[in-house]
């Protein structure tokens, strides 16, 4: 394989472009077209030899989807080490639970670094990569888990802004476009649902804003219908497991919200009361009210601060 002056000196004896540093990419366009198969081939594994382990995954996503005329990943992807990642997340979340954090600033300091550094490292992954299933199962946990500590030490006050430089509501959109780069799927609106949910926070209120700003991104009449059958199938797979509690009572009122903006809240009722019985309808309606009540005290009492604030 010719080293990297050989590669120069040839270049320059052929007259092809003069070397006077970074080619253009016109000059590296000609050069690539100039080269004889076997030395294109040789040049491209010798690339690819030379990058690390995640790079050279991006490496490869790059060169199949060139040539099977496929979406490349994004300039900046990287591909993040999620089994590491998860070893820490648990870490932290044990940490939490065993009272670590308390009177130890220095391990919440470092806690928080790692938490936002996780973030943005698994937003950078490609949505080809085979690690990406992991890295958005990693994103739903790291937001339940910041949810669900709110007013503890890690994560002081009513947002995770302090933590993250992100707001509540910014993260959790984030995270619902980042799992949407691989499409609508069933399997992603399934994702959806249960990130809405929070199932270990005991916030409701909170969840039904999630849940509100979710249906405003499933903004597709048809993808919202697919939702509710999938809504549908996941309450009745609870029911008939016997799986009565926080989170088939969330997918509940994720149904009511999507049928109230698709058909109407009253036929959302009906067929919570055909699945499950008259009384437990009748709960779910009044708790579903309850919570939007709250939702919309909390909205005012933000636009009132923003408000004074400015």
């Amino acid at each position: 394989m010719p080293s990297s002056a050989e590669w120069t000196s040839c270049i320059q004896s052929g007259g092809l472009i003069p070397y006077n540093g970074l080619m253009t990419k016109a000059e590296l366009r000609k050069l690539i077209r100039s080269m004889p198969k076997e030395q294109l081939e040789e040049a491209l594994l010798e690339l690819h030899g030379r990058q690390d382990k995640t790079k050279k995954e991006v490496f490869e996503l790059i060169l199949k989807g060139i040539s099977e005329n496929r979406t490349l990943p994004d300039k900046k992807a990287s591909i993040p080490d999620t089994r590491s990642m998860r070893k820490k997340l648990e870490t932290i979340r044990d940490r939490i639970q065993g009272w670590y954090y308390y009177r130890r600033r220095s391990a919440r300091t470092r806690a928080r670094r790692d938490l936002k550094t996780m973030i943005s490292q698994l937003l950078l992954c490609p949505s080809q990569s085979i690690v990406y299933p992991e890295a958005c199962s990693l994103l739903e946990d790291l937001f339940d888990l910041s949810v669900t500590y709110l007013h503890t030490d890690l994560f002081p006050g009513t947002s995770i802004e302090s933590v993250y430089h992100l707001s509540t509501d910014e993260l959790f959109r984030t995270i619902v476009g980042f799992i949407l780069k691989s499409g609508y799927t069933r399997d992603n609106l399934k994702r959806l649902s249960s990130l809405s949910c929070i199932v270990e926070s005991s916030d409701w209120a909170l969840s039904m804003h999630l849940q509100e700003i979710l249906v405003s991104i499933l903004k597709n009449g048809d993808i919202r219908i697919e939702m509710m059958d999938i809504l549908e199938d996941r309450i009745q797979a609870g029911l008939e497991l016997g799986q009565a509690g926080l989170l088939l009572d969330r997918l509940c009122i994720l149904y009511l919200l999507i049928c109230e903006q698709e058909t109407s809240l009253e036929n959302g009722t009906a067929w919570i009361r055909e699945a499950t019985d008259d009384k437990k309808a009748l709960s779910l309606l009044n708790l579903f009210q309850r919570c939007r009540t709250v939702v919309r005290e909390r909205q005012q009492e933000y636009f009132r601060e923003e408000e004074e604030r400015h």
